[in-house]
């Protein structure tokens, strides 16, 4: 199977490499998407993390000090 993965990725790298040019064209607007793109994943990625820094301070001082530094 995992064989089978590497064949395949390599043809698919491989067909990529060899094609012709698209000569597609990209409007202004793609930029934009793609700025918004990075924005939301960076905004998505530091919400992950503060759940999971505030899951680790849960853990490791208790409920308590935890709960209690959010409050100053």
């Amino acid at each position: 199977m995992k064989h089978m993965v590497i064949v395949a990725a390599l043809a698919v790298a491989l067909w990529g490499a060899f094609t012709e040019s698209a000569h597609a064209y990209l409007d202004p607007g793609t930029g934009s998407i793609l700025l918004q793109m990075l924005i939301g994943g960076i905004a998505g990625g530091l919400i992950v993390l503060k759940m999971y820094w505030t899951k680790a301070k849960l853990m490791i001082f208790g409920r308590n000090k935890a709960l209690d530094s959010k409050d100053h």
